[in-house]
């Protein structure tokens, strides 16, 4: 069995990690699950782990007491951009009225929950894109950095502004300017390292 590095938090209140197919991500696909009934109780599980990979399956439609899928996906954005969220249906046109909202606060994909593979196979492009992702490896070479080393600043735009890791770290989530903007400038250093055979990649 694949070990994946992704952890899947899936939040839906009828819907747990023993059922299938979420149960066969588990134990047969490699993925961590972590499951919660309340939206607010798995948004808080996502704040505090955002140095993992996550891929969080997002219920669309809640019981009266609770907020609905939208909501979640717009908490989410406030904290990253980085992380693939799948909103879980029981019918995908029962969002099409919302959709351009969804799709403004890039939604990853959607999946309907009808036990098929569908689901597995978004998983599998979300984890996928994770891996390959230039800002999700950018986040991780951060994150890597001793605290100290965090709060140092590294990078200075062309209007005279600082900005230490952790604060890169942040535009990088949220996909700012500046975020974007280091990203190419990191990614145009290293292949120009390479080609002037000044560093080597090792796995």
């Amino acid at each position: 069995m694949k070990k994946r590095n992704s952890t899947i938090v899936l939040i839906d209140d009828m819907i747990s990690a023993d059922v299938r197919p979420f149960k066969d991500m588990r134990d047969k696909g490699g993925y961590k699950i972590k499951d919660f009934t309340k939206i607010r109780e798995g948004l808080e599980y996502i704040e505090n782990n955002l140095d993992k990979k996550l891929i969080v399956i997002l219920d669309f439609e809640f019981t009266e007491n609770e907020p609905d899928g939208l909501w979640g996906l717009k908490k989410i954005r406030e904290k990253s951009y980085l992380i693939p969220v799948i909103l879980l249906t029981y019918n995908k046109n029962v969002s099409l009225n919302k959709f351009p909202e969804f799709i403004n606060n890039k939604l990853f994909a959607y999946a309907e929950k009808d036990g098929s593979n569908d689901i597995i196979n978004k998983v599998n492009e979300a984890d996928e894109k994770l891996n390959n992702d230039i800002s999700t490896a950018i986040e991780e070479w951060i994150n890597a950095h001793p605290n100290e080393q965090q709060h140092k600043p590294v990078f200075r735009t062309s209007a005279g502004k600082s900005y230490s890791l952790n604060e890169i770290s942040s535009e990088i989530k949220n996909q700012t300017e500046t975020g974007i903007e280091f990203s190419k400038r990191l990614n145009k250093l290293t292949i120009d390292l390479l080609i002037r055979n000044k560093e080597t990649l090792n796995d």
